[in-house]
């Protein structure tokens, strides 16, 4: 049967899991991590072989699990003079997060003498995309990478990218439930210190939502990072300048100036669409006006204007509209801006109708439960005249919306605690004997410290514990900080019952993720239940002796 005992200390490792088996031969040990960030230094495992036997062929082999198959990434001898003693895997040697197995065994094709499982995370990896308001095909982009490991892959058995993924919004996604990714490239230096990387201006060439994800081919835990996003918006150098003030009298030939931003792209991709407006009856000014295509011609980037023969407009008609284009991925067109001019001196151009603002958001149609809301616009902002269209889009919107109803939130000890304001959400407490109870009422990381006069110990007895899973995690510390000793961790999967520490202070960490109702201070506590996640955490009680 295995079994956790003893707390082993070795180097930066926090916390080692002492794993026994036991044979009618002895007792043999394996002490690993429970957690490795990889990249983030040598992996040191120590091991015991019992003083009466004799193994000269043992090893511990290290695979990798994934889609309940065992993945072997390498294989460690032990030096049969030494009954005890560590055994090192070399940063760089572990290149993917996931679960992993530490396996002894006696000999090759032998029976697997122990087993230790080790959980490994991704190190810190910060991308960082420039903040604010990006025009598109304005500049480069620059992304900064910043990371903690200390090391690089070094089996390669697994490939990194960087993706450049595009939406329209912030809910656009592809088919295949993913944001398009328009552009990679190879990522291997992990070992980087803001590191720049300079995405090219050409990528960012339409207005909406860019990202950028650190990615592993290992499927299992694929995403190692994710930027910041990056807003675009149109670029407003894109103009289009006319001087004449009506299109006739046009002698020759008629001029359409236009300016382009740094990076408008190819020649092909750049076009001033010609529409014609002509009335549908003639003689009433408030007759509709229907929009022909008449032609479009390339824009040159390296050029600034264009001459079009004044043959190819009609005397007939109210007015010509001049478009500017741009064809982007996916040969998507993009009108960057519009300029219309009368035909004539005495022409009248229709005025199409603009939205107003959006009123505010009424009130929920329900008072318990989920209901919903709506708001309206008036297309006043101008109104519609001289034939022109009405405004394109809705005049109504309508959201969810929900209105608490207590029954809504379950029933658990952690209702209607009975809590010291002061100390609900973390504080340092002296005395010998007491409760700690916490809930998801206290957004983020709260903390508990217990101090006993010199000599002491820490007893931590845990009454009632029920996790909010995955958004709520529990962390017990044979210390006074962060950067003690792991007596105990657990997310809700593992049941923790009584923890004592070695010395006379424990730390005890609890995080609790915000809801939307949160304001991201951990010391607003509100004793009323509003969310399910504030009816779970724990109830513990400690002794010092």
């Amino acid at each position: 049967m295995l079994k956790p005992s003893g707390v082993y200390h070795c180097g930066k490792y926090i916390l080692f899991l002492l794993i026994f088996a036991r044979f009618a031969d002895g007792s043999y040990q394996l002490s690993v991590p429970s957690e490795y960030v990889a990249f983030s230094g040598h992996l040191i495992i120590g091991y015991k072989i019992p003083d009466a036997i004799h193994l000269p062929n043992a090893f511990v082999r290290l695979y990798l699990i994934s889609d309940n198959r065992e993945e072997v990434i390498q294989t460690l001898a032990i030096d049969p003079a030494y009954k005890t003693g560590n055994l090192q895997i070399t940063c760089g040697i572990i290149e993917v997060a996931g679960q992993y197995d530490l396996k002894m065994f006696d000999y090759d094709g032998g029976r697997m003498l122990i087993r230790a499982v080790v959980i490994v995370r991704w190190p810190e990896v910060t991308l960082t995309l420039p903040s604010g308001i990006h025009y598109a095909q304005s500049s480069p982009v620059l992304l900064r990478i910043n990371s903690s490991a200390v090391c690089n892959p070094l089996l390669k058995k697994y490939s990194f990218k960087i993706e450049l993924d595009y939406s329209a919004n912030d809910s656009m996604i592809s088919k295949n439930g993913k944001k398009d990714v328009i552009y990679s490239e190879p990522f291997s230096d992990f070992f980087a210190r803001n590191f720049s990387l300079q995405l090219p201006c050409h990528l960012f060439d339409t207005s909406g939502i860019f990202g950028v994800t650190l990615t592993s081919t290992f499927s299992a835990i694929s995403q190692v990072a994710r930027s910041n996003p990056l807003v675009t918006s149109l670029n407003p150098a894109y103009k289009i300048i006319i001087y004449q003030k009506t299109i006739f009298p046009c002698a020759d030939n008629f001029i359409i100036n236009y300016g382009v931003p740094q990076c408008p792209g190819l020649k092909e991709n750049n076009r001033i669409r010609i529409y014609q407006l002509i009335r549908t009856s003639f003689g009433s000014m408030a007759s509709p006006v229907t929009r022909n295509y008449v032609m479009e011609r390339f824009a040159d980037p390296d050029q600034t204007f264009l001459s079009e023969n004044c043959s190819a407009f009609e005397t007939v008609s109210v007015g010509f509209c001049f478009q500017y284009v741009t064809f982007v991925r996916d040969n998507v067109v993009i009108n960057q801006t519009e300029r219309c001019l009368s035909a004539h001196p005495d022409s009248v151009l229709p005025i199409d109708g603009g939205w107003s603002r959006w009123s505010p958001w009424s009130q929920c149609s329900k008072t318990c439960g989920a209901g919903e809301q709506t708001r309206y616009r008036m297309c006043d902002s101008p109104t519609p005249n001289f034939g022109g269209a009405f405004c394109s889009g809705e005049g109504i919107q309508r959201q969810a919306c929900s209105i608490f109803c207590p029954d809504s939130i379950p029933y658990t000890p952690l209702h209607s605690p009975n809590v010291d304001v002061k100390c609900a959400c973390g504080c340092k407490i002296n005395d010998t004997r007491g409760d700690i109870i916490a809930s998801g009422r206290c957004a983020r990381t709260s903390k508990w410290l217990i101090s006993a006069e010199p000599g002491y110990t820490i007893a931590l007895q845990f009454t009632y514990i029920n996790l909010y899973q995955p958004k709520q995690w529990l962390k017990v510390r044979n210390g006074f900080s962060s950067d003690s000793d792991l007596l105990a961790f657990t997310d809700g999967r593992v049941v923790v019952q009584r923890v004592t520490s070695t010395g006379n202070q424990m730390l005890v960490e609890f995080f609790s993720e915000p809801t939307p109702l949160d304001n991201g201070d951990v010391r607003v506590y509100s004793k009323q239940a509003t969310d399910p996640i504030h009816v779970h955490g724990f109830i513990a009680s400690f002794i010092s002796n």
